[in-house]
């Protein structure tokens, strides 16, 4: 009788404790708007929002928290662009995946979040609509970014740049030279999302020339013309057969895969031919040290929070094990 007591509060324990597990993880997502508070206080910014990085005067980058990893739960961050005097804002978006429901990107034109002044708010991927965006009255721009407390994606990487003097006719796009030195970032296929031009030549050097670094490059999004339209990854500065590691086209490139370099540089070429344009690529950058000398000094630690399944770090799960043991 003891043993089928102990038995019976044990299993009652258990069941309290899958019931709180499975409470917090299926909740329904709170409805929230723009300018709403994410605590029920007020409208609040979250601390810990990564910065405006201006490359120069005009130029520069923004991107979600612990990018390009997933965006956390609960944040609203707001970037502000300010630029010179005279001049107009555009930025774009290079990557783009925030959850479609819940989680929101806006832009304005301006230093406000007036609703008057609403360029355009979006969630989802990323699509022509989305992608380039301007402001018309203001030499600054405003972008929230607000997420829900379920349903983690990796957010966006955007680029940004400010002039008087825009083009009226697109850049011709068949020639791209970029050299890529920032710690991350994105490089896309010229006019993406939009379908490339005809006959490009696209060259891209990722690197600094930090001895120790080595480059990774991971696919958010492939779709080339599969005989004639093609990506070629060099494990170098240049353009060299002996040093290339794959050449990409058609639809075949596993979304998520990652290709490293053996050295502080990755050299990529894109060219096309003169028919069957289609969206393209996009992909993440992160120049990082060597792996392989991280995981000659690594050691690795068994039965710390972090070697356990998920459910041992959790608060009920522990308090469990407590009880457990009491009628153990």
């Amino acid at each position: 009788m003891v043993v089928e007591h102990r038995f019976t509060v044990a299993f009652a324990v258990l069941t309290w404790a899958i019931c709180l597990e499975a409470k917090s993880v299926f909740a329904p997502p709170m409805e929230r708007s723009i300018g709403d508070s994410i605590h029920g206080i007020g409208p609040q910014v979250t601390t810990g929002c990564p910065e405006v990085v201006y490359v120069n005067s005009t130029d520069g980058f923004i991107y979600t928290p612990s990018f390009p990893s997933f965006y956390p739960n609960n944040v609203m961050c707001e970037y502000v662009i300010q630029g010179p005097d005279n001049g107009t804002v555009q930025i774009d978006f290079f990557v783009l995946s925030v959850e479609n429901c819940c989680d929101f990107v806006a832009v304005y034109d301006g230093p406000t979040t007036d609703d008057s002044a609403l360029i355009k708010r979006f969630s989802g991927k990323i699509t022509n609509s989305t992608s380039t965006l301007r402001t018309t009255k203001s030499n600054s721009m405003t972008i929230v970014f607000t997420s829900d407390e379920n349903v983690n994606e990796q957010g966006f990487y955007a680029v940004f740049s400010v002039s008087s003097t825009w083009p009226t006719t697109p850049a011709d796009q068949t020639k791209v030279e970029e050299n890529l030195t920032s710690p991350f970032g994105a490089l896309v296929s010229p006019n993406f999302p939009g379908e490339y031009p005809a006959n490009a030549d696209a060259k891209y050097l990722i690197g600094n020339g930090t001895a120790g670094t080595v480059v990774q490059i991971t696919t958010e999004f492939f779709s080339t013309e599969g005989c004639c339209d093609k990506v070629y990854i060099y494990d170098d500065k240049t353009a060299n057969d002996d040093n290339l590691l794959i050449v990409l086209s058609g639809d075949s490139p596993v979304v998520g895969y990652t290709y490293t370099s053996s050295n502080p540089y990755l050299y990529i070429e894109f060219s096309t031919d003169n028919n069957d344009e289609q969206q393209g690529f996009s992909f993440m950058y992160k120049i990082i040290a060597d792996p392989a000398n991280a995981a000659a000094a690594a050691t690795t630690e068994v039965g710390t929070a972090e070697n356990l399944h998920p459910i041992q770090t959790n608060t009920n799960f522990k308090a469990l094990q407590k009880l457990w043991g009491i009628f153990a």
